[in-house]
């Protein structure tokens, strides 16, 4: 599935996405891919309110996914899960975005690892 935005540094990488979805609460998402992202922590983990906070049983999956794709297209480095990441990104966006595409090439070597994993919070 491809679902990452165009013009980001991620748009070269595909991603599968694993469902299993909770009908209460919000799903658990996260990369199985490394990502260089402000608001992604080196777990995959995703920095998104709708995640948390902001979800809703109304929300479809299509929501989730573009709300990813909104995401990787435009980084919030004033709300971020690795502090590193956005301080490079704060200090030199261009060098953030190269190093963010070269995370994205090194995936395309290993295809099989470029997956996106969406699971119910009800899991252990």
């Amino acid at each position: 599935m491809r679902c990452l935005a165009c013009h980001s540094a991620y748009e070269a990488v595909t991603f599968r996405p694993i469902t299993d979805l909770p009908l209460y609460s919000p799903p658990k998402v996260r990369f199985l891919t490394r990502i260089y992202h402000p608001n992604i922590d080196r777990l995959g983990r995703i920095c998104l309110d709708i995640l948390k906070d902001k979800w809703s049983p109304a929300l479809q999956i299509r929501t989730v996914l573009l709300s990813i794709q909104a995401l990787l297209s435009a980084p919030n480095p004033d709300d971020p899960l690795a502090n590193d990441i956005a301080q490079h990104w704060k200090t030199n966006e261009k060098g953030a975005i190269d190093t963010g595409t070269l995370f994205g090439q090194i995936s395309l070597l290993h295809p099989c690892k470029s997956r996106i994993s969406i699971r119910s919070s009800l899991e252990c």
